[in-house]
């Protein structure tokens, strides 16, 4: 297949959503930071990591669904596999790497309590843990938790072959499970609580965002466009606004004409994912936004999601310095456009620098 054929295929929207959710996963990660006040978590009840799982299931069917088809379940287990490990090592950098720039700042700071988990050096137990993935560190817990999702793909894809209910039946039973019984979960050690992310809860969303993919890419890459479909999507995320808006945070009076607790993010309550769901399909039935989907003010942001995980896994650090930074030197104006300039900076720099690469593989691929 061609390199122009194989772009075709790509519907830059999805990056664009995904590099977006990135960037606010950054935002949202770094407390008392002034521009999380506008950030998705804001607007409803979900936030950007529902977005994010959404599309990574998204995203790995129609990345790892045509390989299995087209080259038989041997090969897209291997597929998925390697990309397992292309996770968890990136994984276990982030948490050497967290560890480091943790001991070095409060070397060099003095700082006693950095407000971040980990707040000290760990020892080789608490190491061995983390990098075992049966301890997961405060920011660090949403790698594990796709990389158990995607070593599911194989199982979950296979069941699709077989029918969309198969998938589906079986995926919403194990969500409610999780719901009924919160016991159902990966322990989490020391503490012996379970997984922030729960991935029985999570793996629904997941499996969602795969059957998602298949009426994409059945429809001509786009998602029916049925106006009733849109008008009740549309009235959803009105009802969610209304309901959670932080109207005195944003310098209103607090207008609160629904009363709603925040829905459990653990377990993922059903109105977190009617809420990224409404929002997905309004996005991806839009004839308007893939119109526009090329502009050069879009791009960087479709950068950011063509290289999701290194730009997932420079965010993170960004982040982890934007902790470090507010905590030590406060959280004023100066620190604020140091904290956020260089996170975005850096985030669409190392998008840039992958996409230049590849680019380059592309070109010397075409040339051969």
């Amino acid at each position: 297949m061609s390199g122009a054929t194989q772009r075709s295929r790509r519907d830059g929207r999805i990056d664009i959503l995904r590099g977006i959710a990135l960037l606010m996963i950054f935002v949202d990660h770094i407390g008392g930071n002034r521009i999380s006040q506008i950030t998705l978590r804001n607007w409803g009840f979900s936030d950007a990591a529902e977005v994010f799982v959404l599309l990574a299931g998204v995203s790995s069917m129609l990345a790892y669904g045509r390989v299995f088809e087209q080259e038989g379940a041997r090969h897209g287990v291997v597929r998925v596999a390697l990309r397992c490990l292309h996770l968890y090592a990136a994984q276990v950098v982030l948490l050497v790497s967290t560890f480091l720039i943790v001991a070095l700042w409060a070397h060099y700071f003095g700082t006693e309590f950095l407000g971040i988990e980990p707040s000290r050096p760990p020892g080789l137990a608490a190491m061995a843990r983390a990098v075992g993935m049966a301890q997961l560190p405060t920011f660090l817990d949403i790698l594990p938790l796709y990389i158990v999702l995607l070593a599911c793909f194989p199982v979950m894809q296979a069941l699709w072959r077989i029918s969309p209910a198969a998938l589906l039946v079986p995926s919403l039973l194990v969500w409610h499970a999780a719901q009924s019984y919160p016991w159902l979960n990966i322990h989490n050690l020391p503490s012996g609580g379970g997984w922030f992310f729960n991935p029985f809860a999570w793996q629904f969303l997941f499996a969602l965002g795969m059957a998602l993919a298949v009426e994409h890419r059945k429809r001509g890459f786009t998602l029916p466009a049925w106006w009733p479909l849109r008008a009740a999507a549309v009235a959803y995320l009105i009802y969610a606004l209304l309901a959670v808006a932080p109207w005195r945070r944003w310098g209103w009076f607090d207008w609160r004409p629904i009363i709603v607790f925040a829905p459990d993010k653990s377990t993922l309550d059903p109105r977190r994912i009617l809420d990224v769901a409404s929002m997905i399909l309004l996005a991806l039935s839009s004839e308007r936004f893939r119109a526009v989907q090329n502009q050069w003010l879009l791009r960087p942001f479709a950068m950011c999601g063509r290289h999701s995980l290194e730009v997932f896994a420079a965010g993170t650090l960004l982040s982890l310095m934007g902790r470090l930074v507010f905590t030590t030197f406060g959280t004023g104006p100066v620190a604020q456009v140091l904290v956020n300039g260089v996170g975005f900076a850096g985030m669409f720099a190392i998008a840039a620098w992958f996409d230049h690469r590849s680019r380059l593989k592309m070109s010397r691929r075409l040339a051969t």
